[in-house]
This record gives C-alpha cells, structure tokens and sequence, in this order.
C-alpha cells in the first residue's frame, strides 16, 4: 500500500521529526544530533537559503561527510531546492565548472572545504550567498565581494528571519 499524504522527501521528513525517537538522527564529527536538534538547523538554513535567493535556484554543497553537508543537504530540501553535491577533494577548476553549470545561488561550505571554496569564490566563480552551516563564516569570507556571507551564528540573528517551515507547499 503507498501512503499519498507524503508527497516529497520534506515532506517524510517533516512526519519522522514528531515521531518519539529514541535513537539520534546523526553522529558525524564526534556530534550526536537527535532529530529535533537536526531539524531545527537545517529549518534555520532552510529559512536563510529562501530569504537570500528567492529564484529557487540550487544550492551547491561544498562538503564532505560533515556535520555541514548533511545540514546542508536537508536544508535544501526543506528549502524545496535541488542540491548539488560538491567535492572537495576534486580540483578548483573542476568544482568551478561544476558550480557554474550547476546554476547554484547558494553555497554552503563545510570547514573541510575551505581552501577550495575560496579559491573558487575570490576566481569571481561564486554565487550571491555562501553559508557556512555548522560555524561563523572564516575572516577570507568577507572579503569576497558580490556575495552575502551567513554564518551560523547569524541563522538566528534578526536580520535572517527566525525559522520557519518552509518548502514547496
């Protein structure tokens, strides 16, 4: 039988938060994060990334099995966006082809992708937001011009809106 009332993976997922789990939805980086504690970061993102682009464009995920990719890519979701996964390990003007192609507004950068990141960034290969989802923004951020820097620090912040549900629906 197929259950009709889950209509996209934010959607499934929105339903697994209110459901009384025993068990954490994420070790990564010698970090437990249960499902709330998840949910509401990738909410806080997910509210950033519609307030700083409001296209709808993808959001490239410069990261690496972290605790930023996974928040990441959930916000993305929630966001009702199409992420682009990123590797950083691949070289500069590969990952800048691929971000370019891609048509991505919005970066987000796990710490393990710094060097790469703004090499791509200070090339003028960037996108109009660059979030870093688990930590302020690094000082080599603001200088980037053209480019909206958002820490975690700043995802609750009363310039970004508090968070809020957001999606395709």
């Amino acid at each position: 039988m197929v259950n009709t009332s889950v209509r996209s993976l934010a959607d499934a997922w929105r339903r697994g938060v209110d459901l009384p789990y025993a068990r954490p939805a994420l070790r990564v980086d010698g970090e437990t994060f249960s499902y709330t504690d998840l949910d509401q970061r990738a909410q806080s993102m997910a509210a950033v990334i519609a307030r700083t682009d409001p296209t709808g464009a993808p959001v490239a995920v410069l990261a690496q099995r972290s605790a930023a990719a996974y928040i990441s890519m959930l916000a993305a979701v929630l966001a009702g966006r199409t992420y682009v996964p990123l590797h950083p390990a691949f070289p500069i003007d590969r990952t800048a082809g691929m971000l370019r192609r891609s048509g991505a507004a919005t970066l987000a950068v796990g710490a393990e992708a710094d060097g790469v990141a703004r090499a791509v960034l200070e090339a003028g290969l960037g996108t109009p937001a660059v979030l870093f989802p688990t930590r302020d923004a690094p000082d080599w951020a603001s200088a980037i011009s053209r480019t909206v820097v958002v820490g975690d620090v700043d995802t609750g912040s009363a310039e970004i809106e508090a968070p809020v549900a957001v999606g395709p629906d």
